[in-house]
């Protein structure tokens, strides 16, 4: 066998309380006889599934008895071992709690081997469902302890002379009944060969079947064996299954000393005392889950507790001890001289002790006031454990806070289901918000006793030890509670300690970020700060940092901020990419232009455009270069914009447009930034921001007296886009005239360009050799020349011109008699207008217009005669229609009609045919159906065109037709001599209002 060798946890020393009410009541006296003659008594524990509450006893004639636990009646009864005739023993009983199957093992008179059997009790007759043969070798062994597992999957048997054997799979081979009962098989486990002492069997005295923790592969079944000189340790299921036995531990037992025990396991991440914030109904829960079987060794000095791994726990207890057992994790130890003593493994103290006389029986039952104890002695006496309520009363009177701790979450771990004690009113519990889950029960009742715990240190003043309770009830109790304790400036260390758990505990909100940090600063204490604001947090980006932050992180920033803490403020800002709060704080706070550049630089283009829209002017006040260098960086990148047709996402540049207000106080780096973002956009097809950028650039150019630039983009406005009207403004404004004259023809403005040259040249005086009047003159007439023909009316412009003075009459007199012939030509003016115009000065002389006049009358004169021609055609024409009017109506003035040809189709007529008034005749098939065959096809369309004129002239009795006609009409004279033609007045109902 190989040995393992745990170390020692060491002695727990231990408190002595009273938790038990002791009460006695008589033993029936045929409870008493059968008692008396029992080899063994087991009792079923309250919670088994089925037998609950029972007393089993086995007698020495192989027969099995049950008693209610209570009223000792007897409730059935059968022969084990052995029959009425022949009868056996039976030696020891145990019940699986799963499925209430009883398991007992006897003497048989017909075997020299011990039988076991497993029985269903559903009845008062029980049913036989396996048997076995306990044996192995040749020499029979009496049994010393039996055990089952609670599923019955598996059966152990201890013997006197040191074996240890082991049944499998019993539940999946059950029998349906006695004469069908399955045969099981052993497997030696322990051989009474390998034992060292052979003249002193080492006897087995305690069997347990223990799950060790979750691993991988499952969780490992071991079988723990107590001997009288040592604890062994079996695997069955899991890595090692049938392996050599391991030495847990150098001690054993003496009969009857190991009981078992089901230990409430901590999570691993709660080993030590955790506050309840952390969980207590959550560790409840694990410790309920997780229940593992141990074993217990009574010896002389102490109690000895072995798990899987070896001794786990030491419990000073002085005195012999007869007998030992289990009652809801607390250990029932009978010893000599009568002394009982219950010792609770989970919170180390001893519930009670006393003097019972005579013990030789135990069990437990469940009723309406309590788990209880019974003992049977000379009678019954009944111990039964108080309530948790008064257990906890108990203790807080006397101050045993942690006491009471400890049995609030033993209790709540083995009794998930018990209603806790109620809180009282006073206790501050936290009040949940309705979307928030409501404090747990056991949360609130630690919570409330480590609020009692930490009340008790504060009235002594030990103000470090209160505030270290008041920690565990975060959660829990109100924080105003606490915190108004501590604002005494002397306790502001300890106010701190208390701030820093509520938010390594995720408790904390912006008010208490606020207090801790005020009294960091308040303290003084650097150290404390950087340790609270460089935390390290988990988290792999950022965002997942800031979730798991323990405080508010913008409350923090503001109070470094308002204290004076650039620095940490700037470390939280920067690390948690807050780069608003990081910007301002170097902007506005430390003047670090230079460092909010830098920052600014790190960021996508995208997100860095955002802010620097907003600190343009102070990034630029603080350093000059370096920002414009950013934002030429900034704004000469593309970014996506939006997605097209296809799907895919086209990139534009970022608009400048927002910055201009901020350059206000530097147009030299203003200048650069935007010939740089201007150069660049140059490459991409003209966007709407390159005309804002060339607009802009103008008005620098012209501010910085850099005309030639300015100049390069009024000339080029398919190369540079600007808004023309914007650049006349500037133009004007800052007299460049180049460019204004520039723009003016860009917008074909030729009457201000002609009324420009003009103003020069009347302001350069009378003087006829002056250049710059010469000029400007020469400019007149040189726009005349390439504008004259598209806009008409500049000659007439031009001919006022010439007529104000006489030196520029004299030095453009071919010109002023080309213009008189322009505008004579083209009848832009009548000969009296012409003689009006010029006529308002006395520059020109009869001599200057009289080519001009002679024109004029040759002009009239011919316009005359041709009137006069076309008067006599109109009067020979009328005479001709008036005749053949006349004989059209006339009833004596034959129509002959002498065609012998189809006007349409040009074949000889035949009949039918068909003669128009106009001479011309068709066959009548060439003539086309209804209304269209009762009107010549060859005058349709003239006299179409005289039924429109007709309709024309009938408008004539409409005002606003007439109105209309005259004021669309280039001459009213001629409009009204139309309309005269038109027979205006032989409409009786045209009239003027």
């Amino acid at each position: 066998m190989s040995r393992t060798h745990a170390a020692d946890p060491g002695v727990h020393l231990r408190r002595t309380f009273n938790f038990f009410d002791v009460r006695s009541k008589t033993l029936p006296h045929e409870a008493k006889q059968l008692l008396d003659s029992a080899v063994c008594v087991t009792h079923v524990p309250p919670h088994a599934r089925s037998a609950r509450d029972t007393l089993l006893l086995g007698l020495a004639d192989g027969s099995i008895v049950v008693l209610d636990a209570q009223t000792f009646e007897e409730v059935a009864q059968w022969h084990a071992h052995g029959t009425e005739d022949a009868p056996g023993r039976t030696n020891a009983i145990r019940v699986a709690t799963d499925n209430g199957m009883i398991v007992s093992v006897g003497d048989e008179p017909s075997f020299r081997f011990p039988c076991l059997r497993v029985w269903s009790w559903p009845t008062k007759n029980a049913s036989m469902l396996a048997h076995a043969r306990v044996q192995h070798g040749s020499n029979p062994s009496p049994v010393s302890v039996l055990e089952v597992h609670p599923s019955l999957s598996f059966i152990a048997v201890g013997l006197q002379d040191g074996k240890v054997l082991i049944m499998r799979d019993v539940a999946d081979t059950l029998g349906p009944g006695e004469q069908s009962s399955s045969l099981l098989r052993l497997k030696v486990v322990r051989d009474a060969t390998n034992i060292e002492d052979t003249e002193h069997p080492d006897t087995v005295t305690g069997l347990v079947f223990s799950y060790g923790p979750e691993t991988h592969k499952g969780r490992p079944l071991y079988l723990l064996i107590a001997t009288v000189s040592r604890t062994l340790r079996y695997t069955v299921l899991g890595s090692g299954t049938g392996g050599s036995l391991v030495v847990l531990d150098d001690t054993g037992c003496a009969p009857r000393c190991a009981c078992s025990f089901v230990a409430c396991e901590r999570p691993p991440e709660m080993h030590s005392d955790a506050p309840p914030a952390r969980g207590a109904a959550d560790f409840a829960r694990f410790a309920s889950e997780h229940m593992s079987q141990r074993l217990v060794l009574a010896h002389e000095e102490a109690l000895y507790v072995v798990g899987p791994n070896g001794r786990v726990a030491s419990i000073a207890l002085e005195g012999r001890k007869q007998e030992i057992h289990n009652f809801h994790g607390q250990v029932v130890v009978i010893s000599e001289g009568a002394q009982v003593t219950i010792f609770d493994l989970d919170t180390n103290v001893v519930t009670y002790t006393g003097m019972l006389p005579h013990a030789q029986a135990l069990w437990t039952i469940c009723n309406d006031e309590g788990d209880s104890v019974c003992i049977v002695g000379d009678d019954v006496t009944e111990l039964t454990e108080r309530p948790l309520s008064a257990r906890l009363d108990q203790l807080l009177r006397k101050d045993h806070y942690l006491v009471a701790v400890q049995v609030a979450y033993a209790s709540a771990a083995r009794f998930p289901e018990m209603r806790l004690p109620a809180i009282p009113p006073g206790a501050l519990i936290l009040p949940r918000r309705p979307s928030e889950s409501i404090v747990p029960p056991l949360d609130a009742l630690i919570g409330d006793i480590y609020r009692r715990y930490g009340d008790h240190l504060y009235k002594k003043r030990d103000f470090e030890g209160a505030v270290s309770q008041f920690v565990k009830t975060v959660g829990i109790i109100l924080p105003s509670y606490v915190i108004r304790k501590f604002l005494d400036a002397q306790r502001l260390v300890y106010l701190a300690t208390y701030l820093q758990a509520l938010h390594d505990l995720g408790h904390a909100n912006a008010d208490h970020t606020t207090l801790l940090l005020n009294c960091y600063t308040k303290l003084q204490d650097t150290e404390a700060l950087d340790r609270f604001i460089r935390a390290p947090v988990a988290g792999t980006d950022a965002a997942a940092k800031k979730k798991s932050l323990p405080f508010d992180l913008e409350t923090a920033i503001s109070v470094c901020r308002r204290g004076g803490f650039f620095k940490h403020a700037a470390y939280l800002a920067e690390t948690y990419k807050h780069h608003e709060e990081y910007l301002s704080i170097q902007l506005r706070d430390e003047n670090n232009a230079a460092a909010a550049i830098a920052y600014l630089g790190a960021l996508p283009l995208a997100e860095a455009e955002v802010y620097v829209q907003k600190y343009t002017g102070i990034l630029l006040d603080g350093d000059i270069d370096g920002a414009t260098d950013l934002l030429i960086r900034l704004y000469t990148h593309k970014e996506p914009a939006r997605m097209d047709t296809n799907g895919s996402v086209s990139l534009e540049y970022p608009s400048p447009a927002p910055l201009f207000p901020h350059f206000v106080r530097h147009p030299r780096a203003f200048c650069r930034f935007l010939e740089a973002v201007a150069a660049e956009r140059r490459k991409e097809p003209q966007s709407a921001d390159d005309t804002v950028i060339n607009d802009t650039l103008i008005e620098l150019y012209l501010g910085l007296q850099q005309y030639d630039k300015a100049q390069h983009i009024l000339e080029n406005p398919k190369d540079y886009p600007y808004t023309v009207s914007h650049a006349l403004t500037l133009c004007s404004t800052e007299g460049y005239t180049d460019g204004l004259i520039c723009v003016y023809e860009k917008l074909q403005m030729v009457d201000e360009i002609v009324q420009y040259w003009i103003d020069q040249a009347l302001m350069t005086g009378c003087d006829n050799d002056s250049s710059k009047s010469a000029h400007a003159s020469c400019s007149v007439m040189d726009v005349l020349s390439r504008y004259g023909n598209e806009y008409p009316h500049l000659y007439i412009t031009v001919l006022q011109f010439l007529t104000l003075r006489s030196d520029i009459l004299a030095r453009h007199e071919k010109e002023f008699h080309k213009v008189l012939t322009h505008i004579h030509s083209f009848g832009l003016l009548s000969p009296l207008q012409v003689m009006e115009l010029v006529g308002k000065t006395d520059t020109v002389s009869v001599g200057h217009i009289a080519d001009y006049l002679r024109t004029v009358f040759e002009t009239e004169k011919a316009e005359t005669e041709e009137i006069d021609v076309l008067i006599t055609s109109y009067r020979t024409e009328t005479k001709k229609k008036s005749s053949e009017y006349e004989q059209l109506t006339s009833e004596t003035v034959p129509r002959v009609f002498q065609n012998q040809r189809c006007a349409i189709c040009s074949n000889t007529l035949d009949l039918p045919r068909v003669h128009f008034m106009c001479k011309h005749s068709f066959h009548l098939r060439c003539l086309g159906d209804g209304e269209e065959g009762r009107e010549c096809p060859i005058c349709a369309r003239a006299h179409e065109v005289v039924r429109e004129i007709q309709q024309g002239n009938a408008m004539l009795s409409d005002y606003d037709f007439v109105l209309s006609e005259l004021h669309t009409s280039g001459d009213g004279f001629e409009g009204i001599a139309n309309l005269l033609g038109k027979g205006l007045f032989n409409h009786t109902s045209a009239h003027v209002p």
